[in-house]
Formats: structure tokens, sequence, C-alpha cells
């Protein structure tokens, strides 16, 4: 990739910046000025003579550049675009979780379920304690109907980090499974943490009315 690429890419992230899915992070972890500072760094190590220092940065540039791309092209419904981008980025930097990940997501939205999983897969047994990489292994599995392979990733996801999301699918894990204590014992724990609500009753009973538990349905609505 030349520069000119580099500089194009950087141009279309200033461009599109504020439809970028990562606009909420907070300025030392933005991506556009992780992008700048790498990029910043590479001239200067080149100014100063230290062409490794200047190439492992200059790639760092051109992975973040072609991350960011694919997000927006996510955002925006462009798959196979993102595809592209990411497994470009992967190529400057291929153990970067993230990007892997990212990757993953990116395949899985395009429709090859195989590679998507291959992808989450070689994130996770490098970077066991990943726990986005755990919730989106689980979550194809729970797609592909291995049920007890997504419980086992998504629990192992929310120990490391519990966040809603990844809690709710492991509750959808459970009642596909069926392992309908587990899913009880479980939402009740989502409903202590998070505190009752209308809008949480209306996503248990979907979640039960998609794994085929009717009546359960019916009482959370």
């Amino acid at each position: 990739m030349t520069r000119a690429r580099l500089f194009s890419i950087t141009q279309a992230l200033s461009a599109r910046h504020s439809r970028s899915a990562h606009d909420s992070l907070g300025p030392a972890d933005d991506p556009g000025t992780l992008l700048k500072h790498n990029f910043e760094s590479a001239k200067s190590a080149l100014a100063a003579g230290n062409p490794f220092e200047a190439e492992r940065h200059y790639n760092r540039t051109v992975a973040l550049g072609l991350r960011q791309l694919a997000n927006l092209s996510i955002s925006e419904s462009r798959f196979e675009e993102a595809t592209r981008e990411l497994d470009e980025a992967l190529k400057f930097a291929p153990d970067d979780p993230d990007i892997g990940i990212d990757a993953a997501v990116a395949w899985f939205r395009a429709g090859d379920v195989q590679k998507a999983r291959q992808l989450a897969q070689s994130v996770v047994a490098g970077n066991p304690r990943h726990a986005r990489a755990q919730n989106v292994l689980g979550r194809i599995d729970l797609y592909r109907g291995d049920f007890d392979a997504a419980i086992g990733d998504l629990q192992t996801s929310v120990a490391l980090d519990e966040d809603f999301e990844t809690s709710y699918f492991l509750g959808v894990a459970y009642l596909k499974a069926k392992r309908f204590p587990d899913a009880q014992q479980w939402f009740k724990h989502l409903q202590d943490t998070m505190g009752d609500s209308a809008a949480l009753h209306v996503l248990l009973g979907r979640a039960y009315s998609i794994s085929h538990f009717p009546e359960s349905a019916v009482g959370e609505f």
C-alpha cells in the first residue's frame, strides 16, 4: 500500500468521522487520534533514521485506517467490502485481536459463518481473556446451533466482562439448550442487576418466544 493510499484513508476518516461507530470513545482511545499519532510517529522515526520503527508505526497506521473504513462499511451494510478491508488490515497487524474479531463479525454478516468462526477461534486461542472475542464466538456458536459451546463461550465472556448483551444471549443459549432452570435463574440475576422494567420484560418475553417457551413468554408481556 502506498503513502498516497494511506493519505486517502486518513482523508476518508476525517470526512466521515462523525458517522463512525467509535465516536463515543474518549480522546485517548479515539481511532482517528491513534491513526494520526502512529502516522506522525512513523514520519518521526524515518526522519531519525530508524526505518524499523518507522515501518512498525506505518503498518499500525495502515491497519487502523483500514479497520475504521471497515467499521464504516459495516455500519452501511457493505459487508463484503468490510471483509476485504479487514483482511487487508490483518496483513499489516496479524496479531491484533480487535482487528481479528472485527473481521470475524464482518465475515459473519457477509454470510460466511465458517470463516467467521475460524477467525473468532483464532483470536480466542491467542487471547483467551478477550471478552469480546469470547462473546462473538459464543454468538456464532449459538447461530450454528451448538448450544453447549455457545454457553461455554458466553459464560467465559461474562466472567471477564459482564454486560447486558452478553448476559442476555447467555440466557437465550440456556433456553435453546433446554436448560430452563438455568435460564430462569440467569434471567432473575439480570433483573436483580438491571432493575425491573417493562423493556426488560419485553426482551425476556422475546427470548422465551424464540426458544419455544410460549407460556413463559406470555408471562413476561
